[in-house]
Parts: C-alpha cells; sequence; structure tokens
C-alpha cells in the first residue's frame, strides 16, 4: 500500500466518485433526505483512518 501510494490514490478516487455523486444531487429538491446523502459523502471523505 505504501509503496505505490495506494491510500492517497484511493482517496483521490473516492472524492471524485463524491463529487460526482453531490452533483447528481443538484437535481431534486432540498430535503432531509438528500441532506443526509451530503452528510454521509462528507463524513467519508473526511474521516481518518
Amino acid at each position: 500500500m505504501h509503496r505505490y501510494d495506494g491510500i492517497p490514490y484511493n482517496l483521490v478516487t473516492a472524492k471524485t466518485c463524491i463529487d460526482k455523486a453531490k452533483g447528481f444531487l443538484l437535481s431534486f429538491t432540498d430535503s432531509e433526505a438528500e441532506t443526509a446523502l451530503h452528510t454521509i459523502a462528507d463524513y467519508i471523505i473526511e474521516r481518518r483512518i
């Protein structure tokens, strides 16, 4: 993992996927469910491993 920078690579890939997913959420009206999805997505990227 460290030899090939696996963790940073996967974090960038995850961020890209999450940003794309958040873009799809823009077509929905604001709701509790949409807010929850944004919160979960942000947590996934910001958590410490």
